[in-house]
């Protein structure tokens, strides 16, 4: 008979460390385990817990995360967690990550800053607008195009613009020109393909509608005051005003001083004349007065003269018009409206 070699071997049964050295399997006691517990925040990991032994260190897991680098453990404390770390009771660690760019390049297209290539975050959404070529617009006109008369209601006319549009994006079903893009997880280049197109197809009929009267009026063309058929005109200028001075009774100008004698006496000089002569004068300044020409208004020493004069106010007569671009015949107008 052949012999067969047990190796030596460890297993957990039921909480329970068995541990085999030959033939013999002993139980060494119930192991005191804990849980680790990953939450992955959105990424993906061979697994999101671990049972171990208290107070042992784990192989921690690396996750992967859409449009992320990973970046490490850490604990609700904010410690950092790695393999060396011990765990001593149940315990939660989190993973963090940065977000990674990726160049987004436009073809026929810009980013709302006008520039056609960028880095920017993955799951930022950005605006990208589709660069449309400045075509010439060219109205074709299919049926009766006059719209003038009674004859010509009810005349249909089509008109139909060509230019440009968005034909397609590579990137979503839209067919408008302005997208709003998610960023995905490499570098992408988004192209719009434009084309010549029909931009407007225009069914139109002559219609009519009674025009808009507007009444006769007077009116001052020239400025001034309307009353009845009149119109008043009141202009203003100014001057400055004449100055006068004058002094109390009893005294003389001189200028701008008023004086009287104060203090006289009697001489005589040999036999040429004898009389009165004043030794000292009392002074005053003499009164200001400002004046205008009669009718006037003074202020300070401004003069205003206020003028009115009148003249026949003109007659516009009344007059029929037409709302918009609207053709006027007598008091009927005449246009085109969209119809289905």
């Amino acid at each position: 008979m052949e012999r067969r070699k047990v190796v030596d071997a460890e297993f957990i049964i039921d909480g329970y460390l068995i541990k085999c050295d030959k033939r013999i399997c002993k139980s060494h006691g119930k192991i005191d385990f804990i849980i680790i517990s990953y939450d992955l925040d959105g990424g993906i990991a061979e697994k999101e817990t671990d049972a171990i032994e208290r107070g042992k260190t784990v192989e921690l897991p690396s996750p992967t995360k859409e449009g992320h680098t990973f970046n490490g453990w850490y604990d609700e404390d904010n410690h950092e967690v790695t393999n060396e770390t011990t765990f001593n009771k149940d315990t939660t660690i989190y993973a963090r990550y940065t977000v990674n760019k990726y160049t987004i390049t436009l073809e026929n297209a810009k980013f709302s800053d006008n520039t056609t290539s960028k880095q920017i975050n993955y799951g930022e959404e950005v605006q990208i607008a589709a660069i449309i070529p400045t075509g010439t617009i060219e109205p074709n006109y299919v049926g009766e195009t006059s719209c003038s008369s009674v004859s010509d209601i009810g005349n249909i006319k089509y008109r139909i613009n060509h230019g440009y549009a968005v034909e397609s994006w590579n990137v979503t079903d839209s067919t408008e020109n302005t997208i709003t893009y998610r960023v995905p997880a490499e570098d992408k280049t988004v192209i719009a393909t434009i084309k010549e197109a029909e931009l407007m197809a225009d069914k139109r009929e002559c219609y009519s509608y009674s025009a808009s009267y507007s009444s006769g009026y007077y009116s001052c063309p020239s400025g001034g005051t309307l009353s009845s058929t009149t119109c008043t005109v009141t202009t203003t200028t100014t001057y400055d005003a004449s100055v006068s001075y004058s002094c109390p009774s009893g005294y003389s100008r001189s200028g701008t001083t008023c004086k009287k004698c104060s203090s006289s006496s009697y001489e005589c000089h040999g036999d040429r004349w004898c009389g009165t002569v004043c030794n000292s004068y009392s002074t005053k300044t003499a009164t200001k007065k400002y004046s205008c020409n009669s009718g006037d208004t003074i202020d300070g020493s401004t003069c205003t003269k206020t003028t009115v004069s009148t003249y026949n106010a003109p007659y516009t007569s009344g007059y029929y018009y037409c709302s918009g671009s609207g053709y006027r015949s007598g008091t009927t107008c005449y246009n085109t409206r969209s119809v289905n």
